[in-house]
């Protein structure tokens, strides 16, 4: 499921392994992306949108494009390093990683806004 570059969550993530395996538990899916995502080998992506998190493969520094409309999220893989918080602005965060979200409406969905009109 990951490679295709998606960024599923949880419950997408249930369902595809339920075909393969129709004994496995939420509480494994959850117990086992909580333990990657402690390991460093997955990001946990917070979304606003759906209030929910996806989970991501991609640990290196990136960023996002996230569609309000259908949740879709894609990574973007452009530095922005003119972004950086002086020690004021980070009100005495100790920084690890930097992550920007970017909202909009993917092309499918201003495809479909498109066809409404």
């Amino acid at each position: 499921m990951f490679k295709d570059g998606s960024h599923p969550t949880a419950e997408e993530l249930y369902q595809h392994m339920k075909r393969e395996m129709p004994d496995i538990s939420r509480t494994t899916i959850y117990n086992t992306l909580s333990a990657l995502d402690r390991m460093g080998l997955i990001d946990t992506v917070h979304n606003r949108v759906e209030e929910s998190a996806r989970y991501d493969p991609n640990t290196d520094t990136h960023h996002h494009l996230l569609c309000t409309k259908c949740g879709k999220m894609v990574d973007v893989d452009v530095e922005l390093q003119d972004v950086r918080l002086s020690r004021t602005e980070s009100r005495g965060f100790q920084l690890h990683k930097k992550q920007m979200t970017f909202f909009g409406l993917c092309p499918e969905c201003q495809q479909k806004e498109s066809g409404k009109l």
